[in-house]
């Protein structure tokens, strides 16, 4: 029908990358909120690759306002992603105390804990966790490449999934009273 359309594919949308501004409500938040208030995270062959909303909210605008991108699919994931390990490292850094335990007993304490206390803000997301096994758990790698060249010369970049990133992010929380330092 000749409408001009073109397809913008956001991966795990994160908080503002400047301010650490983060949905508090949304699945990554809550499951990540859980995992540092009962004191354990699943260990996972994974990498985070979230996108911060303020990069996934000007690239949008941007590449929308150029006819020629029309016509073009646009996956808007973090070039710099980073191995779910590593994050696991930083977690103490940050004054919270976590032991990392296989994801099967973590999903088992989690539902457990939750039946107990009635899931709290958490309670939502329990079903999709019930069935899940971690084979079901990855990422799949998006090329973002379209983007990248459609947003070159723009000044529009995304931010690392980084030790400052999600510095941010947790300073957020404890600011709102959402979480509170062990260590």
């Amino acid at each position: 029908r000749h409408i001009p359309t073109a397809i913008y594919r956001p991966g795990l949308i994160s908080g503002d990358s400047e301010t650490g501004i983060t949905n508090t409500a949304d699945l990554m938040s809550t499951l990540g909120r859980a995992c540092l208030l009962l004191g354990t995270v699943p260990l996972l062959e994974a990498e985070v690759d979230i996108v911060p909303v303020n990069y996934v909210s000007r690239s949008i605008v941007h590449l929308s306002l150029n006819e020629n991108h029309f016509g073009k699919t646009f996956h808007l994931a973090n070039p710099e992603r980073l191995p779910f390990a590593n994050l696991l490292d930083w977690i103490p850094e940050f004054g919270f105390a976590v032991e990392a335990i296989p994801f099967d007993e973590w999903r088992d304490h989690l539902l457990s804990l939750a039946n107990q206390m009635g899931g709290g803000d958490w309670g939502a997301f329990l079903p999709l966790l019930e069935e899940t096994e971690v084979g079901q758990i990855y990422l799949p790698h998006f090329d973002c490449r379209h983007t990248l060249d459609g947003l070159a010369g723009s000044g529009i970049s995304c931010a690392p999934v980084s030790y400052d990133l999600i510095g941010r992010y947790l300073a957020f929380f404890q600011e709102k009273g959402f979480l509170q330092k062990v260590l």
